[in-house]
């Protein structure tokens, strides 16, 4: 994957943020380093795959953190390699609070969404609990979650178009 900034400094750029919204712990810069690899794989297999321009050009992956829905993905994918990697401290809670902040957009770690899905001017929607199929879209001011326990199923090549 092609990166318009390196990653070292793509850490300090995350870290930075949580750090004037939120507070800084000393181990984030530790956990972030060691989580920026397997996030960026999950974010490559999304944009080689994505219709979205400026997400990948012949085949390749282009991740730029200043593009906005590449960014909220990317924060998704982020919260959720920390959690998943067993962080015992809150910072997928904040990474989570971070991409809410910055997109508008509900997308909590412990969701899991497919490797393929496509954001489209996210701000607004909640993305919550269901079963999701791949290649997945959804716009602005879409809600997705559970009715008194009932979770949705949402099959593959699905798009939920603004306001729905």
């Amino acid at each position: 994957m092609k990166y318009t900034i390196p990653k070292d400094k793509l850490v300090k750029l995350v870290q930075t943020q949580l750090a004037s919204l939120f507070f800084s712990e000393e181990s984030d810069h530790d956990v972030l380093s060691a989580s920026i690899d397997a996030t960026l794989e999950k974010c490559e297999v999304n944009f080689t795959s994505s219709f979205r321009k400026n997400f990948n050009i012949d085949g390749q992956a282009i991740f730029n953190p200043y593009n906005s829905n590449q960014y909220c993905i990317f924060l998704y994918f982020f919260s959720r390699t920390v959690f998943l990697d067993g962080n015992t401290g809150q910072l997928a809670d904040r990474l989570y609070y971070l991409n809410k902040t910055m997109n508008g957009v509900d997308l909590f770690y412990e969701v899991e969404l497919p490797n393929h899905f496509v954001i489209d001017h996210p701000v607004g929607s909640v993305i919550g609990r269901a079963e999701i199929g791949d290649y997945f879209s959804f716009s602005q001011n879409c809600t997705i979650g559970n009715n008194r326990g009932i979770y949705p199923s949402i099959g593959k090549n699905v798009h939920m178009n603004a306001g729905s």
